[in-house]
């Protein structure tokens, strides 16, 4: 299976990833994807091609854009 999110504007990668927590995470993906677009983009990409991916999964992933969002501020 291919993913269409990289071929997309970032918001679609964030709407995706924010499926998984009902809005709990979106001001951050939001923050994130006005960061480091392009990782947001290639991480909702993986996702999206994972067969049976938990939210918790998720959670890390969203975990790990914070640590990239971080270091890309300073």
């Amino acid at each position: 299976m291919k993913s269409t999110l990289l071929r997309r504007p970032v918001g679609a990668s964030v709407l995706y990833l924010n499926e998984f927590h009902h809005g709990r995470y979106l001001d951050r993906l939001n923050a994130y994807a006005f960061r480091i677009p392009q990782s947001v983009r290639e991480m909702a990409a993986k996702v999206e091609t994972t067969p049976n991916v938990h939210e918790n999964q998720v959670l890390v992933l969203i975990m790990q854009l914070s640590a990239w969002a971080k270091k890309s501020n300073q």
